[in-house]
């Protein structure tokens, strides 16, 4: 069996090593990402062979962020062939849990992802900034607009509107 010479990453960490720990969080992105579970598991697989083959990973905490940047990358990519909504089955799931599904799926793909990295999969606001390329204050702000989306659309929904 043949080796890509590309799979050491930096200090000797292999890259299926770095994707393997952070296979469920990415996975749980690119559901909430896509709305499908097909799709995610198509975007995985994709993200997987993409950091497997990319030369390279960043050294220390910077690999999760690294990671994560490469499946919202592919998300990206097929973020316009679906988008059908989150279908959490009811017995599953509260009331409760149920609308907030339904809300947070309704939120604008950029405020969406920025709110499922940071308060469903606790990143960093520094890693955060890292998976959606922006600075870090731009990623502060864009995870206030997602709050306050989230926030307006709850709040509409409690009314009965």
């Amino acid at each position: 069996m043949t080796t890509c010479p590309s799979r050491e990453g930096v200090g000797g960490i292999v890259a299926e090593d770095v994707v393997l720990r952070h296979l469920d969080v990415a996975y749980r992105l690119a559901r909430w990402r896509v709305q499908n579970d097909r799709v995610a598991e198509e975007v995985i697989t994709e993200s997987v062979r993409r950091a497997v083959l990319q030369t390279g990973s960043p050294a220390g905490a910077a690999h999760r962020a690294w990671f994560l940047r490469i499946v919202s990358g592919v998300c990206n990519e097929r973020r316009h062939r679906t988008t059908p909504r989150f279908n959490g089955g009811a017995g599953q799931v509260d009331e409760i849990a149920a609308a907030l599904a339904d809300a947070i799926s309704g939120l604008p793909d950029h405020l969406r992802e920025v709110l499922v990295l940071r308060e469903l999969e606790g990143l960093s606001y520094d890693e955060l900034a890292a998976v959606i390329d922006v600075p870090r204050d731009a990623a502060k702000a864009r995870l206030s607009r997602a709050r306050q989306a989230l926030t307006g659309v709850l709040a509409t929904s409690a009314a009965g509107v």
